[in-house]
């Protein structure tokens, strides 16, 4: 979360608030890579995921699963890593 005119994030983490709340700056995305025209039909790009750090810290210990949603049509939707 930034707020207005709070400035740059910091560069420490995790960072602790005055509630005890601790806030750790994350990146998430996807990438997909065709895999040609000899590809099955249904099969024409394979996709990573990734969650990480912002600056590409290791978050196994913050972590315990992740969930992500894919669009209906695909079997098992919902996947948990």
């Amino acid at each position: 979360k930034v707020e207005e005119g709070a400035g740059p994030p910091n560069p420490e983490w995790p960072i602790k608030d005055k509630e005890g709340f601790i806030t750790v700056p994350f990146a998430y995305g996807s990438v997909a890579f065709w895999q040609g025209k000899r590809a099955a039909e249904f099969q024409t790009h394979k996709w990573h995921v990734y969650v990480r750090g912002a600056n590409n810290e290791d978050l196994t210990h913050l972590i315990e699963r992740v969930i992500f949603q894919l669009h209906p049509s695909f079997n098992n939707p919902t996947r948990v890593v």
